[in-house]
């Protein structure tokens, strides 16, 4: 997982303690704790663990596969479970919070004399919580170390003379999730991704952590589909002709309950050999280009009421487009109005009205930060750039404070009222 998609995963985080969560983690210490100094260390093998999702574990049964018996240390240097080689336990500490795709549970202990801190992020199977990832803070995330691993090997493999092995089943259910968009005329289809019963546990749970609404801004009017095995599952080459533009997608699915589930896509991939494709598991988590292009869409959405004649955009303390908290501080300035008959300066101009004047269609940059994503509006001749800092609430993107060229924002401008 990317630095990025991991804080924007951390920041839709809900308060609330997820106790089946978990009692599945604290299900993984009990042998930790009952293990005595002259006894067996209690290594899992992670391949099989019960408490594991489908998705990680068929990422460790890839990676044991194609990795190299002599790097295999060096991928997984370390038990996950105590972020450490020697260890002794004599309790676990457990908090846990709800969030869009499941829940992370926190365990803290003593490792020798020093705490340790190892967060698990969790997602519902069926009815049962599954472990998805582990993140220790001297190893790291679990699942992008094994990415790693099987991008590395397969760089280093040799091309096979041996022709691919099609996946006829897995091909299968690629058509059906492309079915929709090549049906939807006119529009995306209607539905959550998120809910798409083809995709894995685990991507579904991603795509609710980013609040994801569509995988593909462009609908394709034709598909062609090839298929190969490969030591996580199977690997479907989507080729999406949308008229002008023809795209190869790579789709990675793995065997979970039973049947093939897509557990990774990637819309920016060209046809590749199989070594070329198990590189491609480093971008299992969703590209970053399409959470772009979601906070794109948001503020298209947003500045609709602006260019259209009509309609009229609404008040900024009452615009949906805005987080809760922005809207509140503006509340708060109207009232302030009401009662002395001053206008704050962060009322006086409408900056996005400002913003626009001028231009029919804005150019619009994105750029995902470590906290959210920021959107700058192009200036025109008659009006000065402007910055709209932006993060996801609800599971959907607003804007949470709006910068000028001059340097002063929004919220310092309410912060500063008398």
């Amino acid at each position: 997982m990317t630095p990025t998609l991991l804080a924007l995963l951390l920041q839709t985080a809900v308060a609330a303690p997820v106790p089946a969560a978990e009692a599945v983690v604290r299900g993984i210490y009990a042998p930790y704790l009952r293990h005595r100094v002259d006894s067996p260390t209690p290594h899992p093998d992670l391949e099989t663990h019960p408490a594991l999702s489908q998705s990680l574990r068929a990422l460790l049964q890839a990676a044991s596969t194609v990795v190299p018996v002599d790097a295999q240390p060096e991928t997984m240097g370390c038990d996950p479970f105590v972020d450490a080689q020697d260890w002794n336990l004599p309790s676990v500490a457990l908090t846990s919070n709800a969030t869009p795709g499941g829940a992370t549970v926190t365990a803290t202990f003593l490792a020798g004399t020093a705490p340790t801190t190892v967060t698990y992020r969790l997602i519902r199977e069926g009815r049962s919580w599954r472990v998805d990832d582990i993140t220790g803070t001297a190893q790291g995330s679990v699942r992008a170390l094994l990415m790693e691993a099987l991008a590395r090997s397969a760089a280093e493999a040799l091309p096979s003379d041996r022709p691919p092995t099609p996946v006829p089943a897995a091909e299968a259910v690629a058509q059906a999730f492309y079915e929709p968009y090549l049906s939807a005329a006119g529009g995306l289809p209607a539905g959550d991704p998120a809910d798409d019963r083809r995709l894995s546990w685990s991507l579904r749970a991603r795509l609710r952590e980013q609040g994801l609404t569509a995988l593909y801004p462009t609908l394709p009017a034709a598909l062609t589909l090839h298929s190969a095995t490969n030591p996580a599952g199977a690997t479907v080459w989507a080729t999406l002709d949308a008229g002008e533009v023809e795209t190869t997608a790579t789709l990675h699915l793995i065997r979970e309950d039973g049947s093939w589930h897509i557990d990774a896509i990637d819309p920016r991939s060209a046809e590749a050999s199989l070594p070329q494709t198990l590189a491609a598991l480093t971008t299992f988590d969703l590209p970053e280009q399409t959470a772009m292009a979601a906070v794109e869409a948001a503020i298209v959405e947003a500045l609709a009421p602006y260019q259209s004649p009509a309609s009229s955009p609404p008040p900024l303390h009452s615009s949906p487009a805005l987080t809760r908290d922005l809207r509140a501080q503006l509340r708060s300035a109207v009232a302030a109005l009401l009662q002395t008959g001053e206008l704050p300066a962060a009322l006086a101009v409408d900056p996005l009205a400002e913003a626009l004047r001028g231009a029919a269609s804005p150019e619009l940059r994105v750029h995902l930060t470590a906290d959210g994503a920021t959107v700058d509006l192009g200036a025109t001749p008659s009006s000065p750039p402007l910055t709209l800092r932006l993060r996801l609430e609800d599971g959907a993107w607003r804007i949470d404070d709006i910068l000028h060229a001059d340097g002063t924002s929004l919220r310092g401008q309410l912060a500063a009222r008398p």
